[in-house]
């Protein structure tokens, strides 16, 4: 669906339609189907005088109708589309005592002396009417005096009063809880007398006490005694606490739990199957049978143990493998192997020892590798080799001479050689990060640049001062000699700390600049005709011929070039094409350097415009470069004054006449689009939809 654009004329109508209402934008919009956004940005291009902010007067008028109004300020705010947020400060500026209105004094009257009457909590009041538990509060202690407060009767004070002694809470906990003035709780703590109170809670007490009782001699817990007498659980419990504080937990006696035990040693089951079949806590039962019988842990006794300690010695097996095989506690095993074998680690080295060095001497006696001998006796290639370096040390010394005097008499041989590190290891195959570690071993002092090679020292001193001698920058410099530059720069910040900063180069590069400057090319085309770096050149420019510099040259350079073209009487466009300047370049240098000359036409002048557009049969670029208007401004005022939908109607109804004079001639469609300059695909597309629109 194509969406109508409305022009700014039916903008203006609409704006000064909702001036002369009294709506808000917002219901206005409502009411007339419109985009609240879109209207406020068209009301302050066309009246940017209509959004400005109401005056201190206008505020005066609006308060004083909120005071007279029976409303809140939220409710005022919404009815006549006004900010709370903005309402608020000038209300406070306004009428600082605006707030204490006499009218919500009395509607909060009103509900307090409402809810004294009621028998209910104040939270319960509150939300069966739907009020904020803050707020009653505050004004129930703001407006309400003393004789007011003490809206409960003597009675209810009482009971107050004695659920606050039964309860652990403190005067202040349980005012906070129960909505309850402190002070107004204190003077009827001192007045009651409670003896009064307890002679009328007797016979309560004494059904209670009876109810108690029963359950006690019941086997049952207080929530199923509750569910079977059909009482409330909460009750239950808070006058079991009051009447027997010793029975608020069903305790077995110390008999009654050596019964237990007794029953338990007896049965076959474990601590904890016994524990599930008689409902009993396996904490609770652990801790009464340490106590009772310490010994009945049906655990293992010394001599037992002695022969499982004895019959692992004789095993092969380490303490986690031999528990795991036995079915053991592994903290257990080795906490009675500790109290009767403490020197039995020292004893199972030494055999384990031993029979390690049976098993090395048969490895060497075979013939076979370490991997395959382990495979055959199914052993850890890791644990032979540990038990292989620690029975023999030696040998593993032994196996690594050779290698030490092989490395020793490679080094030698290096020191000798004028190479570096990575070219000697090229030259001779080895690995250059195993060099470097059998360098750091044999000799731990020596490093790259020590004294024992004053050869290299000579060597680059001769190089950089060749560098210095020759013209050439750095990077030039090691392409040509094939040198690498992080080691080269290395050197020259060594011997020559200042011979980065030559006088000559600097002298080179400052012709070289001059130049470049004179010649009309740009950096790269300069750099690929000279045969010169571009990174280097960018660098030296920005060192001797600096940004702010290259601005003022080209400024001047456009200064001259608009002079000159006011001078000729030619046209922008005529102008760029003689002197091959682009277009859009010239016109934004002349928009920066005559501001004036850029015109800012008028809505009227637009409307002109863009119907001259619609009558000649040019597209949007064309017309602008020959009337030399600006394209972007061009195309900003086309959707506003002409739009979309409109467009498409045109357009439309232009393909309609082509396709109506193509029928009337006698033409085919090729020889028609050829005759008229039309392209095909457009003309066929059209019919089609045409066509389609028909039907």
């Amino acid at each position: 669906m194509n969406i109508k654009k409305r022009t700014s004329k039916e903008w203006k109508g609409i704006i000064e339609d909702w001036k002369q209402n009294s709506l808000s934008q917002k219901e206005y919009c409502k009411k007339m189907n419109l985009n609240l956004y879109t209207f406020r940005d068209w009301k302050r291009k066309i009246s940017p005088s209509s959004s400005k902010r109401r005056t201190s007067k206008e505020w005066k008028g609006i308060i004083e109708d909120w005071t007279n109004s029976s409303l809140t300020p939220k409710e005022y705010c919404k009815r006549h589309g006004l900010k709370v947020l903005s309402f608020n400060p000038w209300k406070r500026k306004l009428y600082p005592f605006a707030t204490k209105r006499e009218d919500i004094k009395e509607k909060w009257d009103a509900i307090v002396k409402d809810w004294e009457g009621s028998g209910l909590n104040i939270r319960v009041y509150c939300k069966k009417k739907g009020l904020e538990l803050p707020i009653f509060i505050y004004w129930k202690n703001k407006y309400s005096s003393l004789s007011d407060r003490e809206h409960f009767p003597k009675e209810k004070w009482e009971f107050f009063i004695v659920d606050w002694k039964s309860s652990g809470l403190n005067r202040e906990e349980y005012c906070m809880q129960n909505g309850l003035i402190l002070s107004i709780f204190c003077e009827w703590e001192k007045r009651i007398d409670l003896s009064s109170y307890e002679e009328r809670l007797l016979p309560t007490q004494k059904k209670w006490e009876e109810i108690i009782r029963d359950w006690e001699h019941s086997s049952l817990t207080p929530k199923e005694y509750c569910k079977e007498m059909n009482l409330n659980w909460y009750t239950f419990n808070s006058w079991k606490r009051k009447i027997s504080p010793s029975s608020s937990r069903k305790r077995r006696t110390l008999k009654k739990w050596e019964e237990i035990i007794r029953d338990w040693e007896h049965s076959s089951l474990n601590p904890k199957e016994y524990c599930k079949e008689m409902n009993l806590n396996w904490y609770t039962f652990n801790n009464w049978k340490r106590k009772i019988s310490p010994s009945s842990s049906k655990g293992r006794t010394s001599k037992e143990w002695e022969a499982i300690i004895e019959d692992w010695k004789h095993s092969t097996l380490s303490l986690t493998e031999y528990c795991r095989t036995m079915g053991l506690n592994f903290p257990t095993f080795s906490s009675w192997k500790i109290k009767y074998y403490p020197s039995s680690a020292e004893e199972r080295h030494i055999l384990a020892q031993k029979k390690w060095e049976n098993i090395i001497e048969g490895w060497k006696n075979s013939g076979l590798s370490s991997k395959e001998y382990c495979r055959q006796m199914d052993l850890k290639v890791s644990t032979f080799y540990n038990w292989k370096i620690k029975i023999y040390p030696t040998k593993n010394e032994e196996r690594l001479l050779p290698t030490k005097k092989k490395w020793k008499g490679i080094i030698e041989d290096w020191q000798r050689s004028d190479l570096n590190q990575n070219e000697y290891c090229r030259r001779k195959g080895f690995k250059p990060s195993t060099f470097a570690n059998w360098k750091r071993k044999l000799y731990p002092s020596s490093t790259y640049f020590s004294d024992k090679r004053p050869d290299l020292k000579k060597k680059w001193k001769a190089i950089v001062e060749d560098w210095s001698a020759s013209g050439l920058s750095k990077n030039e410099y090691c392409n040509k000699k094939k040198i690498k530059y992080p080691t080269f720069n290395c050197w020259i910040r060594k011997f020559y700390p200042f011979a980065t900063e030559r006088e000559d180069l600097k002298e080179k590069w400052k012709d070289i600049i001059e130049d470049w400057k004179q010649s009309g090319l740009s950096r790269e085309e300069y750099c690929q005709k000279k045969e010169i770096t571009f990174s280097s050149f960018r660098r030296w420019t920005r060192k001797i011929y600096p940004a702010s510099q290259r601005k003022l040259d080209i400024k001047k350079k456009w200064e001259a070039i608009i002079e000159d073209w006011k001078r000729s009487g030619l046209s922008q466009n005529e102008y760029c094409r003689e002197k091959e300047i682009t277009h859009s370049a010239f016109s934004r240098w002349k928009g920066a350097l005559c501001p004036s000359s850029a015109k800012k036409h008028t809505l009227e002048e637009w409307e002109a415009i863009i119907e001259d557009w619609k009558q000649s049969s040019l597209s949007r670029e064309e017309y602008c470069q020959k009337k030399e208007i600006s394209f972007s401004s061009f195309r900003h005022w086309i959707p506003k004054i002409y739009p979309a939908s409109q467009r498409k109607l045109d357009i439309k109804k232009t393909w309609e006449a082509i396709i109506e004079d193509w029928k009337q001639s006698g033409l085919s469609q090729n020889e028609y689009c050829r005759e008229k300059e039309i392209t095909h695909s457009a003309f066929c597309r059209w019919k089609k939809r045409l066509l389609l629109l028909r039907t």
